[in-house]
């Protein structure tokens, strides 16, 4: 057993050092260090949808929010998504629409 510990050993040191020039730096033969991925696998998505509805379901239970609040704020939030320009260009108009009759005013008093 021993024997093949030994073994193991040695093929294990040649693969790293194999690896290591590859992948690693030329001049230090170190392997890069890379950053972790940051996409979400679905597994952990699902897992904190779970959790997410879970505390919106406390909070209604306890009286924080009603349900209304919540699909408001849902409505609220695919409307200005959507028609967010609509929405723009209708309160310019009545900004515009409200500020010419008192241009006008301003010039009769003149």
């Amino acid at each position: 057993m021993a024997k093949f510990n030994v073994i193991q050993k040695k093929k294990r040191a040649q693969t790293a050092e194999r690896k290591r020039a590859i992948h690693g730096d030329p001049s230090s033969r170190k392997l890069k260090v890379k950053p972790q991925n940051q996409s979400v696998s679905g597994k952990r998505k699902r897992k904190l949808l779970k959790k997410w509805r879970r505390d919106q379901k406390e909070a209604a239970e306890k009286g924080l929010l009603t349900m209304q609040d919540v699909e408001m704020a849902a409505a609220d939030g695919e409307e200005s998504s959507k028609s967010g320009d609509k929405s723009k260009n209708n309160k310019k108009s009545g900004k515009a629409a409200s500020e010419a009759p008192q241009a006008s005013a301003d010039a009769m008093v003149e």
